[in-house]
């Protein structure tokens, strides 16, 4: 079922575009200047057209027309009745103009306010000083980390691909696809480099068995570069996400 509101605006939208299109206005300024005709122009030269119209149409009909069949339209009544509804014809259009205005206002300030309530959930759960963003900014992945640093990306990649976590504004919600699909891919690298440390909750990109020495294989270098990078990436990401927010909002 619609809403009232839904109705009002199907309402308000369907009047506006077939009884006051764009020109409107020059409408209203061509029947006014028409009706100020019929007022103000001198007597004489009313007549002159009169009598000029009325020789074309002789000359085009069987039927003989003389100029008392005319005379009694050219008083002021048709000036003044042409005017009047050239008037309410622009008022009207005034008037659905602004009502549209006002409710795409309204829905536009609706969305606004959905979206305001989405980032400030987004900011409670992945906030620029929480231990994922930290590790993300500081941590060299040449050193082992605690995998509960991971949560916030965690909890973030796992839920925030859902319909009630998009945001209606395009544009916001494009760079959060971008950022959730950056956390994902940095995720899947953590998954395929790392491995537990012994039996405690810390991770390292560096194997057991080459733990201590001063220098690494290429193929461990060449992945702690990598999660270094995509780290950096991310909490780039993370940050212009939340500056784009903020202003678009």
């Amino acid at each position: 079922m619609f809403t009232q509101e839904e109705v009002k605006s199907f309402i308000i939208k369907l009047g506006n575009k077939w009884f006051f299109p764009d020109f409107s206005n020059k409408i209203t300024w061509y029947v006014v200047t028409l009706g100020a005709g019929f007022i103000l122009v001198p007597e004489p030269i009313k007549l002159f057209f009169l009598n000029w119209l009325i020789d074309i149409f002789n000359l085009n009909s069987g039927v003989p027309l003389e100029l008392p069949d005319l005379e009694a339209s050219t008083d002021y009544t048709v000036g003044i009745v042409l005017i009047v509804l050239a008037l309410a014809h622009n008022l009207g259009h005034k008037y659905f103009s602004l009502e549209k205005d006002k409710f795409d206002h309204a829905v536009s300030q609706e969305l606004k306010h959905s979206d305001l309530k989405l980032l400030e959930k987004f900011l409670l759960e992945f906030p620029s000083d929480c231990s994922s963003a930290i590790l993300l900014k500081d941590h060299d992945f040449g050193n082992s980390f605690n995998r509960d640093y991971l949560k916030n990306i965690d909890d973030f990649t796992y839920r925030w691909n859902g319909a009630e976590y998009k945001f209606m504004n395009k544009d916001i919600d494009e760079k959060r696809a971008v950022f959730h699909s950056l956390c994902k891919s940095f995720l899947v690298k953590i998954a395929e480099y790392t491995s537990p440390v012994g039996a405690s909750n810390f991770s390292s990109v560096v194997p057991d068995h080459l733990r201590g020495e001063w220098d690494f294989p290429d193929w461990v270098k060449s992945q702690i570069t990598e999660l270094n990078e995509m780290a950096t990436e991310v909490y780039r990401t993370h940050q212009e996400f939340i500056l784009y927010a903020k202003n678009e909002i």
